[in-house]
Formats: structure tokens, sequence, C-alpha cells
């Protein structure tokens, strides 16, 4: 683990010092590795607080607001749930109560589809894309403020590992 002063975050020192007494317990590989996991947590919690602030009064959450993306950039094609699903990365089960609260909110419009009986299509409702026009430069703009401290080398670093990692979650799956 970085001990480095100037790389250590206040905020993330007693979990670092948790898991470092863990492996002091039980010692073997994998600390950094738990570290990093703690890590990538830890920073999820500060950017999905941020976004739920700036999302509070209309209703929605990091979730129900990453459904909305997708449906978004699809605005001349229905999006079925499991698609939505898939490409949200929430369960089946909970994009439905997603979907359920998003139409109940007037941001959606679920419509039988015409090629398949059995399935429904989801699309952005002119509402849903009034509100969409207005949020995302404020999520935007947010999210600069985040990332602001990387440089665009260390930005492009951070997606690549990124990435590489969901690629070796997906290949294990």
């Amino acid at each position: 683990m970085n001990s480095d002063p100037i790389i250590a975050a206040r905020s993330f020192e007693e979990a670092e010092e948790r898991i470092a007494r863990v492996f002091q317990r039980l010692p073997g590989d994998g600390q950094q590795n738990t570290a990093l996991i703690h890590l990538i947590k830890h920073l999820w919690k500060w950017l999905a607080e941020s976004a739920n602030d700036e999302l509070g009064d209309s209703g929605l959450n990091v979730v129900s607001f990453s459904a909305l993306i997708m449906l978004y950039s699809a605005p001349e094609s229905a999006v079925n749930p499991s698609e939505l699903s898939q490409c949200t990365g929430e369960t089946r089960t909970n994009m439905t109560r997603i979907c359920n609260e998003l139409e109940q909110l007037g941001l959606i419009c679920r419509t039988p589809s015409p090629t398949d009986r059995r399935r429904v299509d989801l699309a952005l409702s002119d509402k849903g894309a009034a509100v969409m026009d207005e949020l995302l430069p404020k999520l935007r703009a947010r999210s600069g403020v985040a990332f602001d401290v990387l440089s665009r080398e260390e930005k492009d670093t951070l997606e690549g590992l990124l990435k590489k990692l969901v690629l070796a979650f997906e290949q294990q799956a």
C-alpha cells in the first residue's frame, strides 16, 4: 500500500488501516487488491453523493439518471428493459422498479413492441428529454470538477485501466 502522505486520502485512512490489520491477522497476498476495491467503492460513494445532490429536486438518483441517459442516447429508437438493464449494469428486477418510478414521474413511456407482443419498449417522454437537457450540463460540470485534478494523459490512463479491468471481469463471467 502507498504510504506517501501526499497521495494518502484522509477520508480513506481508517479503511486502509483496517485492511492492513486484516492482513496482519491473516497474512497473504491481496492487500493492495483489497485496498483498490475499497478505493473504487470510496470514490463511487463521493461521485454518487455529488450527483445525487444535483439530482435531488428532480426526484431522480444516480441509478435512475443512468437509465435516463441510456434512453436519451437513443431518441429515435425504443429500448427494451433487458437492454436497459445490460447498459446500466442493474439487475432486471431493479430496472423494472426504476422504470416504474420513471414512468410515474412522467419521464418515460412504455409501449408494446410492434415486432414482439411479449416485449415492452421504453422511450424518453418529452418531459424526460427536457429534464435531461436541464440536468446534463449541471452534472457534466460536477464531474469536471471531480476529475480536473487529473491531466488529460492521466484521465486517458485511468480510462484504459478501468476498461481493462471491466474486460477481465467480463471474461471471468
